[in-house]
Formats: C-alpha cells, structure tokens, sequence
C-alpha cells in the first residue's frame, strides 16, 4: 500500500513538472514571437536605450533628442547650441540598417534557446554615423575662443610713480578639444551640456624673462644716440636662467679687473693674507687705489709686477673667463701685450673697449657668481683650487666687496649686495650679486664714444637694479644714488 502511494505521488510530481516546463517552453515561445519585430534589451544607440522598442520607434525617439539644443558653459555664462548650427543629424539610413539587422538575427528560431535561456543579454551598444559641417562647427568654435581668450597680462613696473602692478592670469580655449566636447555632446542623449576646455595662461613669468621688456624700454632713450651701447646680464641664481643684452661684447673693465686680482692674491698667496697685504687688497676694492694695485703686483710677482701681470692672465683663462685680461700695469705708457679674444674680435658691435683691461657683461657676472659659491665651499673654483683657494679667503673677499663705495649704484632697496663698478668717461659700469631670499646677479655697463653723464647713468643703472627687485621679489624700492658718484 505504501509503495503504490509512493509510486502514485512520483507519477504526479512528474506529470506536474512537465506541464510546468511545457508551459514556462509554451510562454518563452510566445513571448519570443511577440518581440520578434521589437530590439534585443539592453540595445542602446550611443547612450540612448532603446531596447524592446521596434526600429521606427528607435528612430524616433533618437531623433527627437537630436533635435533638442545642448548647453555650452563659457566662463561665466552658459549658451544653448541647436544641432542645425551645424547641421549636426545623424545617418538615419545607414543606422536603421543596422538596427534592422539586429531584429533580424535576434528573431531567428536559432536565437530561441539564449532568449530562454538568458533573457537578460550582454548590453549592445550602437555607435551610429554623424554628419555635420566640419567648417561651421569650426567657425562656431572660433567664434567662442574670440569671447573667453584673453592675454595674460604681466606684472608691470611704473618707475617714475614706483608703482608695481600685478599682473592678471589670461585664459585661452583649446579648439580643437571644444570641437570633440560639442559633437560629443550632439550626440549624447544624456550628456546635453558641455564644460568647454578653457585653461588659465599663467601671467607671472621667469624673472629674466619678464626683465627684457621693462629694461629695454628704460634704455631706450639712451640707445636713441647711435653712439652709445649698453651691456646688461643678469642671471637668477636659483634656476640658472639669464637674461643678456651685448652681454658677449668686449668692454672696458678696469674696475671689475680689481675684483678677480684680489682673487688672485687670495689664490696665489698664503692664507692667511698677511696685513700689509689685507690692507692693500681693501684699498685696491674700495678706493680704486692705483699704487695699491702695482704694490699687490710686485708683491705677487716676488719683486717682478710684469711677471704676476703675465701669471694673473694666465689664472683668468684657467678659471675660464676667455675674454678677460689685464694687460698693463697702473700708470704704464702702454700695454705689455696684445690680447685678442672671441668677444673684442666681433665685426658687427663694438664698445671700443680699451686695450688694457676688458672683459664682457656676462664674464663679469660669472666671476661673482663663482665667488659666491667658492665662500659656499663648491663650484668650480672649490674644485680648480681645492688647496690654494679656502671658502673663507673667498668669504673675505665678499665682505670687502660688499664694504665698497662704489657699490651702490646696484645697491637699491635693503638687499645685501657685493660687487663694484667700473668707471671711466665713457665707460659707466656696475656690476653686484644680490644676497636676498630670490638672489641674483646683475652686470650693467653704458658706453658712449662722447663723454657719459654721470647722473645720467646713475638713474638708469638705480633703475635697473630696482626693475631686478620687481622681477624676483616683487618689491619696487625708491630709487637711492649714492651722494658721490664712483670716479
């Protein structure tokens, strides 16, 4: 009795279970039947879901969004763009192939047993053809970089007001990025509004960089004389960037050869310096001292001045200033010897500088910057003259540079500075290196075959230095001339 209930309840389970799976084959059928005209789910064109809908209805909800204007955002406003501005429509011919096909191979028998099986698909995504006016859409763009680009406008420096202006970041649109935004935008259904790629034009500038326009335009009045040259370099010590103007031109420089032989004494002496030859170093920087530079020369040259004259020129083309020389002794008729150097051999400037003593804008200031940095216990004189040329040698000859007189014309605003000037009636020059938190070197050297003012040229090297204060501090000092001008 029990098996018969057994075998009974079996027999119902399994006829239940067929008609259940006959009934579940019987719905997939109809239900395939009835989508057979209708896109797989889960179809969309670009971002645009259209499954289940037939092709028509597709199309005409695809086309109904085409039509609808998209937002473009500027920078502080926003415009709706209609699709016809240009002539932006999608190739309905080529799209409704495609989806056509795609009901097609969905509907075959062949495609019953993964719509039974998983109804839910993989997503198919449509990528449909555009058309549009490739040069409409470029004017449009070029119609919007016309409203948002703008220049970035530099810090401006105002001397005669002592005026410092900051400057103004620009903006600038990246065409061709806002051409792919908007088509991409076009033919988005869900993405209708645009950020369109504008980017900030930094104003702020490299210091020397900034420096060429303000300076050559506070030369200008003096270049209008034919007669007349300026040599200007600066270099910004942090980032090794410069800024030269004739900076590679031969020029006199009585003055600034004082500087690199009281370097030399340092070197080719034992240090300490004895005091009488302290002393003679000091006189020879800060007071232009003609006997002081022939007695340090003897002393040097053991009795011989010429001899050390000939060593010294040799140490100047070791520590590779090729295009400085002394060549004559304080109060000598004439030069010992002829010196010809990449810079005085040019054909197309000259500063007519003198035979006895030259060097060249850039050299000067090279000579300083490698002062610092031997006091610094590094660079390149550390390393020629890593026995006979101590940090604290170079150090000393930083702080008799500094102590100078004839210093100041560079010397504008609190910035500690070393260097010196040199100065004759044709020849104005100074040269120093500002110890500030941005430092720099500036050499500025004005020539003019007639005899220079020397007010005249004071104004202009104080502006100078005080345009360098604005390029790497952003600080524009008063002007300040020293009550006696260099001799």
């Amino acid at each position: 009795m029990k098996r018969y209930a057994l075998r009974t309840a079996l027999e119902n389970l399994a006829v239940v279970g067929a008609l259940a799976l006959a009934a579940l084959l019987i719905g997939n059928l109809i239900a395939f039947a009835t989508s057979r005209n209708r896109l797989p789910p889960q179809t969309r064109i670009n971002d645009l879901n259209v499954g289940d809908m037939t092709v028509d209805e597709a199309l005409l909800r695809l086309n109904t969004i085409m039509r609808t204007p998209i937002t473009v955002r500027l920078v502080d406003d926003a415009e709706t763009l209609l699709p016809t501005a240009i002539q932006f429509q999608v190739n309905e011919v080529a799209l409704r192939v495609q989806l056509q096909a795609l009901v097609e191979r969905h509907s075959r028998m062949d495609a019953f047993p993964a719509f039974a099986l998983r109804r839910n698909a993989e997503p198919i995504v449509i990528e449909p053809r555009y058309q549009y006016d490739a040069a409409q859409l470029e004017a449009l763009v070029r119609t919007l970089a016309e409203r948002i680009d703008r220049p970035p406008r530099p810090m401006s420096a105002d001397l005669d007001a002592n005026v410092l202006r900051p400057g103004e970041d620009g903006l600038t649109l990246d065409q061709a990025a806002a051409s792919a935004a908007i088509l991409a935008a076009f033919a988005s259904a869900q993405q209708r509004t645009v950020d369109l790629p504008i980017y900030s034009v930094p104003a702020a500038m490299p210091p020397t960089a900034w420096l060429q326009s303000p300076l050559e335009q506070r030369l200008s009045a003096f270049f209008s004389t034919p007669s007349r040259l300026a040599a200007v370099f600066v270099k910004d010590l942090r980032t090794g960037e410069e800024f030269s103007l004739n900076a590679d031109v031969a020029l006199s420089a009585q003055g600034w050869l004082r500087i690199a032989l009281a370097l030399y004494a340092y070197h080719a002496l034992p240090y300490p310096l004895s005091a009488e030859t302290a002393a003679q170093v000091r006189a020879l920087l800060a007071q232009d001292d003609a006997d002081a530079e022939r007695a340090l020369l003897t002393a040097l040259g053991e009795g011989d001045p010429q001899r050390a004259l000939l060593a010294f020129n040799r140490w100047l083309a070791q520590i590779g200033l090729r295009n400085t020389f002394l060549a004559a002794l304080p109060d000598d008729a004439a030069p010992m010897f002829t010196a010809i150097t990449p810079a005085n051999a040019r054909g197309d400037v000259s500063a007519n500088p003198s035979p006895r003593a030259q060097s060249t804008a850039a050299e000067v200031g090279l000579l300083l910057e490698m002062i610092q940095q031997c006091a610094e216990n590094q660079g390149p004189l550390r390393l020629l003259f890593e026995d006979s040329l101590e940090p604290d040698a170079c150090a000393e000859v930083m702080t008799a540079l500094a102590r100078a007189p004839a210093s100041g014309l560079l010397a504008q605003g609190n910035v500690p500075v070393f260097g010196r000037t040199t100065w004759d009636e044709n020849n104005h020059g100074d040269a120093a290196l500002a110890r500030a938190e941005h430092p720099w070197v500036m050499v500025v050297l004005l020539h003019d075959k007639a005899p220079l003012d020397g007010r005249e040229s004071a104004t202009l090297i104080g502006d100078a230095s005080r345009l360098c204060h604005a390029a790497f501090l952003g600080q524009l000092p008063a002007l300040a001339l020293p009550p006696e001008l260099p001799r």
